[in-house]
């Protein structure tokens, strides 16, 4: 009935043999007073021991595979090495006690050590102050409005009207359908002389001696008369008798071909014409210009 007999561990309480030195479950010394176990039952707490030691490893080894999962757990989330697993490995190795009698006693698992838990300290993020450069806005630039100056037309002042000088038209003679018989000779040059002096009366203005000149047959071309023949004279800014010869004639009457050169005052080109003229003397003995023919243009 000794061999039923149990002692229960001080530290656990879990059930032993009586004989036992250790607890079977936590290694925990069962008492220095105690009996030194028989030799029949020492192979059987070698034999008991042995399990003790392999649930001792499955421990551990469980043990072990939870700090590293948690561990690697904490790595992960907290970014923090895995220094703490090497270290609860170190802890959880088995430790073997010798006897005081030299005898190699139960392998004493200790309890693996709980894992600790890193505390992550998060430092708040530095927030650097925002440096906000002032806006440098560009002078506004203006150009001077460039103002034309006002353009002042000139006063434009009429021209002062000039009234036509009313010449009233000297008394011709009735006109006549031949030259009347001359009382004095008429050679070519004084009949060529006398045609000039005609050109140069009218240009020079004095329309009413000229106007005297002209017998009244060729009075006769200017349908409206002594204004008509005023205002040919005007719209001539010179006239030059370039050619005279003599075509025929008798002793009181002398026919010329004349080549005259025109300028007009509108500022048309200047004109030639070949024209003949008929002089003869009138019965006062003055001379006058018969007839004026236009032949043809230069």
């Amino acid at each position: 009935m000794a061999d039923h007999e149990s002692t229960r561990c001080p530290a656990c309480d879990v059930a032993n043999a009586a004989h036992a030195s250790f607890c079977q479950q936590c290694g925990h010394s069962m008492g220095s007073g105690s009996a030194a176990p028989p030799s029949q039952m020492y192979t059987g707490a070698i034999g008991v021991s042995e399990s003790s030691r392999i649930k001792g490893y499955v421990v551990a080894f469980i043990a072990v595979a939870a700090v590293l999962v948690v561990g690697g757990a904490l790595v992960l989330l907290a970014g923090t090495d895995g220094d703490e697993g090497s270290a609860a490995d170190a802890d959880s190795a088995p430790i073997s006690d010798v006897d005081p009698a030299g005898e190699t006693s139960v392998g004493i698992t200790q309890a693996p050590s709980l894992p600790s838990t890193a505390v992550t300290v998060t430092e708040p993020p530095i927030t650097e102050p925002a440096i906000t450069e002032p806006l440098v806005t560009d002078p506004l630039v203006t150009d001077p409005l460039v103002t034309d100056p006002p353009v002042t037309a000139p006063p434009t002042t009429p021209p002062p009207a000039t009234a036509a000088p009313t010449t009233a038209p000297p008394t011709t003679a009735p006109p006549t359908t031949a030259p009347p018989a001359p009382s004095v000779a008429l050679s070519f040059d004084q009949a060529a002389n006398f045609y000039r002096g005609y050109i140069a009366t009218a240009i020079n203005g004095d329309y009413n001696a000229a106007w005297n000149m002209l017998s009244s047959s060729d009075q006769a071309d200017y349908p409206r008369g002594f204004d008509q023949f005023v205002g040919f004279w005007r719209s001539v800014s010179f006239a030059d008798v370039e050619r005279v010869e003599p075509v025929g004639g008798s002793a009181g009457f002398q026919s010329l071909v004349v080549d005259m050169a025109y300028g007009q005052v509108d500022g048309d080109p200047t004109s030639f014409e070949v024209v003949e003229v008929d002089v003869n003397v009138r019965p006062d003995g003055s001379f006058q210009i018969f007839d004026y023919r236009y032949i043809r243009n230069q």
